[in-house]
């Protein structure tokens, strides 16, 4: 009878044994399937990442470019302005002098 229970936890012991080396073969196995992954993970993102930051490029190009053609605009504007201002001024100053010579003229 202790021998026949003695025969069963020998039994259940090999049973034990074979299973944890079953899953210790498995949880390596997992492992290596875990760090594949990873790796196929990693390159992916990092291509996806370059992919944005040359999109990011693009934008911040495409942004300068526009930005750089308002500028040229507002500074084509702002020297007509400055062109009429003067025009304006010299306008004003001479009709100015020939008032100021007309009145003299008048009052001599």
């Amino acid at each position: 009878e202790t021998e026949k229970k003695l025969n069963l936890v020998d039994s259940s012991i090999r049973d034990i044994s074979l299973n944890v080396e079953k899953i210790g073969i498995e949880s390596e196995q997992l492992k290596k399937e875990i760090l594949c992954e990873s790796k196929i993970l990693i390159k992916s993102i990092e291509e996806r990442q370059e992919r944005l930051f040359c999109q990011i490029d693009d934008i911040s190009k495409e942004k300068v470019k526009e930005l750089s053609t308002q500028l040229n605009d507002l500074q084509s504007r702002r020297s007509k302005i400055l062109s009429f201002l003067e025009y304006i001024n010299n306008t004003i100053k001479n009709t100015s002098y020939q008032t100021n010579d007309s009145s003299h003229e008048f009052f001599c």
